[in-house]
């Protein structure tokens, strides 16, 4: 069974992959994105890109330390 602490972080990261997705889809078809009443063009969205990349990145280190601390460290296989 999942812990809550878990459930949330998957969510959270689930959550981050789908808008990814879209911001990624809409970047490469040079779209514009708005942001409280605001167009913002392709390098805008390509830099949220990046910083949800880089959330990403911190969740699935989360997971990568909550799998360890599971299984009694890394390499315990």
């Amino acid at each position: 069974m999942f812990s809550k602490e878990f459930e949330e972080n998957d969510k959270k990261m689930t959550n981050n992959i789908e808008e990814l997705k879209q911001l990624i889809e809409t970047a490469e078809n040079d779209g514009f994105t708005v942001i409280d009443g605001k167009e913002y063009g392709s390098a805008h969205i390509w830099r949220e890109v990046a910083e949800i990349a880089l959330e990403l990145a911190n969740e699935q280190e989360w997971f990568d330390r909550d799998y360890e601390r599971e299984n009694g460290g890394a390499g315990n296989e």
